[in-house]
């Protein structure tokens, strides 16, 4: 992430991994969308086209509006976000689109979603990274994380806006199977005799 830091979408990309959002729910978000007492952010549209006129459509499923609970460091970005928004908006004056959204281009109008897809390519080459990995590969990555975090499938399904926690399962299954692994793995070395006299012979040695 030193690489993502430096640029100034970094707010939005730390958005995409910590909030497990769909791009264009990204770039749909409005202020009003944030509430920094609650420590929430709410998610009902996405963004269709950017530019000073932007489309907004609904999100992809039903289970997709949502009011998601922000980690505090993203809290913290986003408020010092706000606060640089707020200089940029004062120093152009009426050059400044008001669209009262929170990821914008440099004066206030929606971000095109093929332009943003172009800067992280280019945020992925500084770093030397495969540019084969999408900006929605964070929500997967985020989704990830959270599972081997050991978060309940349920919550994560409602984070990301699944309709079901089937779908959860059916796009992650793959990892749900390794935890699964993990967690047989460790209730043999806990109860299977031969693993408890290999960890007493291990002690000895030690």
């Amino acid at each position: 992430m030193e690489e993502a830091q430096k640029r100034k979408c970094y707010p939005l990309y730390l958005t995409a991994i910590t909030m497990g959002m769909r791009v264009g729910e990204i770039l749909a978000l409005k202020w009003g969308d944030v509430d920094f007492e609650s420590g929430t952010m709410r998610v009902d549209e996405t963004l269709q086209r950017g530019g000073p006129n932007p489309v907004y459509g609904p999100v992809k499923t039903e289970g997709g509006v949502r009011v998601v609970k922000i980690p505090e460091y993203l809290v913290q970005v986003i408020r010092e976000h706000q606060k640089e928004q707020k200089k940029v908006r004062l120093q152009l004056g009426s050059e400044w689109h008001d669209l009262g959204l929170v990821f914008t281009t440099w004066k206030g109008t929606a971000i095109s979603p093929r332009n943003l897809h172009r800067q992280f390519k280019a945020m992925l080459k500084a770093a030397g990274l495969p540019e084969t990995f999408r900006l929605h590969d964070l929500r997967h990555t985020s989704a990830t994380l959270l599972i081997m975090s050991g978060v309940p499938v349920k919550t994560i399904s409602a984070r990301l806006g699944h309709s079901s926690t089937g779908i959860t399962q059916d796009l992650y299954g793959h990892v749900l199977q390794a935890m699964e692994d993990q967690a047989a793995s460790a209730m043999d070395r806990l109860f299977n005799p031969s693993q408890r006299d290999k960890k007493t012979k291990k002690e000895k040695k030690a």
